[in-house]
């Protein structure tokens, strides 16, 4: 590819990349109503922004174990649900050694 035609498409791609920023949507669903390959799309918006998607990280939530304990005797099981993304669970007979270390 000619040095001239990689800047058209990175400018091409980098006026998308803007479009799609003030839009406010997803990338899946900015690919789908403008009828572009999200690995595409993916691909030159880690390139023109620098960013990949953002690295997951872990939170420490304090706990008071008391309750905690008492509620291990429950038959239900312990959920922490964030938004409909995330989900965690924790059934009964799991390890309190292992959670307390």
């Amino acid at each position: 590819m000619k040095k001239s035609e990689l800047e058209k498409n990175r400018e091409e791609w980098s006026s998308r990349v803007k479009d799609w920023e003030v839009s406010g949507l997803r990338p899946a669903e900015y690919c789908r109503r403008n009828n572009l390959k999200s690995s595409k799309f993916l691909y030159w918006k880690k390139r023109i922004t620098g960013k990949a998607r953002p690295t997951p990280s872990l939170v420490q939530i304090p706990v008071n174990k008391a309750p905690f304990l008492s509620s291990l005797h429950r038959s239900c099981p312990i959920r922490i649900k964030i938004e409909d993304r995330y989900c965690v669970e924790v059934d009964r007979g799991f390890d309190l050694r292992a959670w307390s270390m």
